[in-house]
């Protein structure tokens, strides 16, 4: 009986041992049944991590945008939802807020004029709602302070264009006086060469342009207007203009009323007529009627016109 103990206690520790290792590769192979049943059962649709992200409708915005469309330039944007309003930037290369050096006015190039006002296209209020040109006040300050700075366009044209460039360049302009940016880009009727070239360099040399200085309802604006270069300016308004003098008026079935600002631009029809002409106070015209925001009125040298009525003191 002695002897055969000692072969009864291997047999039971070599059964032993068999048992736990079954036990431990029947336990790694339920481990990894399990595995493999949840990544079967619970994986994510698509089969990868990338197919969770959504293309949202910004995104599909921004890979349909034409070549042509302004993007170094492009105006700030406001977006509104339930829990607050901010502004979003098309692009890093926006309209820039930060505050520039102001460009001093300078002496008038004998050869670049405006060749009209700059007309109001459309504007926002601060709620950034728009408003059709006739809802806009005209900015009566833009054209003789754009005036004074006609020899950075100048500059610009000599520089990026030639000294000897002639014809039309095309200007739209956006301004934004809560950010008090102006930026510009190049219309479609522009004659002069290179003028991309030339708007690029009007972006820079003018974007300390004096806002401050304009009285304005609105909070932004877009405008237009065309200037000429390569014809001497005093010829020129003397083919197209009316010279207007400060000789007595007298009335033809209107009331005389005095002027009360300077420059006023006098044209044919009210809002985007021929311009003919100045005035500036203390001349005095004959009032005939008034359409809107545009007085009909004869000038001191019998010249039939409409002018802004805010330029006249109507009582």
């Amino acid at each position: 009986m002695n002897n055969n103990l000692p072969v009864t206690n291997v047999l039971l520790k070599k059964s032993l041992k068999s048992e736990l290792v079954k036990l431990l590769i029947w336990s790694i192979f339920s481990l990894i049944i399990g595995f493999l049943l949840i990544f079967i059962f619970l994986k994510p649709t698509g089969g990868s991590v990338n197919s969770l992200v959504v293309q949202t409708d910004a995104d599909k915005d921004v890979d349909n945008l034409s070549l042509d469309a302004p993007i170094s330039d492009s105006p700030i944007l406001k977006v509104e939802d339930s829990n607050k309003v901010e502004d979003i930037k098309v692009s890093e290369n926006s309209l820039n807020t930060k505050e520039k050096a102001m460009v001093p006015p300078g002496d008038l190039p004998s050869n670049l004029h405006q060749t009209q006002s700059p007309y109001i296209l459309m504007c926002w209020d601060k709620s950034g709602l728009e408003h059709d040109s006739s809802q806009c006040d005209e900015l009566a300050d833009i054209q003789a302070l754009f005036d004074e700075r006609l020899y950075v366009v100048r500059k610009c044209i000599d520089e990026e264009s030639s000294t000897d460039a002639y014809g039309k360049l095309s200007v739209a302009a956006e301004i934004d006086f809560e950010h008090l940016s102006i930026s510009f880009w190049n219309g479609a009727s522009s004659e002069i060469s290179k003028a991309d070239d030339v708007i690029t360099c009007l972006r820079d040399k003018l974007s300390g342009f004096p806002l401050n200085k304009i009285d304005h309802d609105f909070s932004r604006y877009r405008i237009f207007f065309t200037l000429k270069a390569g014809i001497e300016t005093e010829k020129l308004n003397n083919e197209n203009t009316v010279e207007i003098s400060d000789k007595p008026v007298e009335a033809r079935g209107g009331k005389i009323v005095p002027v009360i600002k300077d420059k006023v631009r006098v044209r044919k029809s009210p809002v985007t007529g021929e311009i003919i002409g100045k005035i500036s106070a203390p001349n005095s015209v004959s009032l005939l009627k008034q359409d809107g925001e545009w007085c009909n009125i004869i000038t001191p040298n019998n010249n039939e016109g409409w002018i802004i009525c805010t330029a006249l003191e109507i009582k």
